[in-house]
């Protein structure tokens, strides 16, 4: 420790303020042989770059669906559990509610409305092409006629939005029977991934019965350094190693996430046979181009931390000057950076935490 604090003091230009990014530490070659300091040249990274990162399995938003109650009632039976199949159209649950049956029975009234609205424009229609009734009157039946069908056009499309399909409609109107029971079916193939309901539950409106996901297609959502999100480009290749499942970069976020300071990128993947699973966590491995601003391969050794900032230390001759880099990606014992440097710079591999030591003691003035 007494030897590295005595050549520490052989640097020439030791200064009481902090140093900036370009100040250089300069060593006379005395203090430079007794440092242990060495440096070695930058290696250039050519090429693409994998750069592993984790990543969670989403189902995407247009393959996603959930099964709501359209009215108040009680379950009285679950078809499908978690982790089932479904195909489009296929009876979920049963509901009975009595908010539907006043609308069936709504609907039923409104249709008898309607047809005897229909025989009195029937019968006006003909009187009046014989000069029997007065415009007037035709007139008023025509009124008549239209608000009888605008009743019954509104009470069929609060039962579509009530969950009651095409084929449950024709069927009330042609037995002119309230039942107040719902089939709830599935919107989409898929597979159910909640149950949120039991059976004799009693349910309000818009109260979630089933999740149901399409997992034919996935994303894998990754939140990426800020640094890497830079080198990304749409279209860029993502694979999760020793997996045939593979894709690309979809969407590339526009906006830093507070809990962590990164980027978030989406990929979009098919699983085919693989078993991946929404919410899933799993590696994936991007695959970037090289970019326009160079990047390079450090031995682990050479960073430095400053102010919670990785840099490294670049020979310029006659000493060294602290640099600031981003980390790219960390391949093991040789990070990749990129930052203000040249590609034939040199940067110190030894002695880094000695140069660290002597920018902290000039900032502190002892």
């Amino acid at each position: 420790m007494k030897v590295v604090m005595r050549w520490m003091m052989l640097f020439v230009g030791w200064v009481c303020s902090p140093l900036s990014a370009q100040d250089v530490l300069v060593l006379d070659p005395a203090a430079l042989a007794a440092s242990g300091i060495r440096h070695q040249a930058l290696v250039a990274m050519r090429g693409q770059l994998e750069i592993r990162l984790p990543a969670r399995v989403a189902v995407p938003n247009d393959r996603l669906r959930v099964v709501s109650a359209q009215v108040p009632g009680i379950v009285t039976s679950l078809e499908v559990g978690d982790g089932e199949p479904v195909r489009v159209g296929q009876p979920l649950a049963r509901m009975h509610s009595v908010e539907l049956a006043a609308m069936e029975s709504e609907h039923l009234v409104a249709m008898a409305q309607f047809a005897l609205a229909d025989s009195a424009m029937a019968r006006d229609r003909d009187l009046f092409g014989q000069g029997i009734i007065a415009r007037r009157r035709f007139d008023d039946t025509q009124a008549q006629w239209r608000e009888a069908r605008v009743a019954l056009d509104h009470s069929r499309t609060r039962l579509t939005l009530a969950g009651l399909d095409a084929p449950q409609i024709a069927t009330l109107e042609r037995t002119r029977r309230s039942t107040g029971m719902l089939i709830v079916a599935a919107p989409i193939d898929g597979v159910v991934l909640t149950q949120s309901v039991s059976t004799g539950e009693q349910v309000a409106l818009a109260t979630p019965l089933y999740t149901i996901g399409n997992l034919d297609v996935l994303w894998l959502e990754i939140h990426t350094p800020q640094s890497v999100a830079a080198q990304v480009r749409l279209g860029d290749r993502v694979q999760i190693p020793e997996s045939p499942v593979a894709g690309e970069i979809i969407a590339i976020g526009r906006r830093i996430h507070e809990a962590d300071q990164g980027v978030l990128l989406r990929a979009r993947v098919v699983p085919g046979r693989a078993l991946l699973l929404p919410g899933q966590f799993a590696e994936a491995v991007l695959t970037i181009a090289s970019s326009a601003s160079p990047l390079y391969a450090v031995p682990i050794g050479a960073l430095a931390y400053l102010d919670a900032q990785p840099h490294v230390f670049v020979w310029t001759g006659s000493g060294y000057r602290a640099v600031a880099v981003s980390i790219i990606s960390e391949r093991g014992d040789r990070p990749v950076v990129q930052g203000a440097l040249s590609a034939n710079a040199e940067v110190a591999v030894s002695g880094v935490s000695a140069l660290k030591a002597m920018i902290k003691g000039m900032g502190s003035g002892e």
